[in-house]
């Protein structure tokens, strides 16, 4: 077990080394990705420099929540799927693979219409449950997490933004509605 946790170590490094120069200022970013990640930190439970760590290793700080919703349900350490996502594994199949449904990500919208993004995920047809794309899966993970971080209610927070990407920014929208901005 040691030899297999220091293997994953080893891949995460390999990964963290290979990362775009764009996600290796993460940790010195004081603007709203930095927020944006100490948030994260904080409705996971980890520490805010393993948030850096995992940004950095997936080339993402959105990817983020997801690997650590992903490692939370399947009970498995963030390395293990950071490891698969860093070899092309998509975020559909890294759920399958520790049997997690990835429709289970779905957020009910509470009769609310769809937001932009999602609008193929809500659909009629959305009952015949499609392969759901990495981005759609980032924008459920990004709608349940933000709900929780602001305690607004999910069908309150659909309407009031996109869902197609950019989420430190959409947080830092958000949470400026949130207290009354916006």
């Amino acid at each position: 077990m040691k030899r297999f946790h220091r293997s994953m170590l080893f891949v995460a490094g390999m990964m963290t080394a290979a990362a775009p120069a764009q996600a290796q200022r993460v940790a010195s970013d004081p603007g709203p990705e930095r927020a944006y990640l100490d948030a994260v930190a904080r409705h996971f439970g980890v520490p805010a420099a393993e948030a850096d760590v995992l940004a950095r290793s997936l080339g993402s700080a959105e990817a983020v929540p997801v690997l650590l919703l992903l490692s939370a349900r399947a009970g498995v350490s963030p390395d293990v799927i950071g490891a698969l996502r860093g070899r092309g594994a998509r975020w559909e199949v890294l759920a399958r693979r520790f049997r997690i449904d990835p429709w289970s990500l779905v957020v009910p919208l509470g009769g609310a219409s769809a937001p932009p993004g999602l609008e193929r995920v809500y659909a009629p047809r959305a009952a015949e449950r499609p392969a759901l794309e990495d981005a759609e899966i980032v924008a459920l993970v990004h709608v349940r997490m933000f709900s929780a971080l602001l305690d607004v209610p999910v069908a309150a927070l659909v309407g009031r933004t996109d869902w197609t990407g950019d989420y430190p920014r959409v947080l830092r929208e958000l949470g400026s509605g949130a207290r009354g901005g916006r």
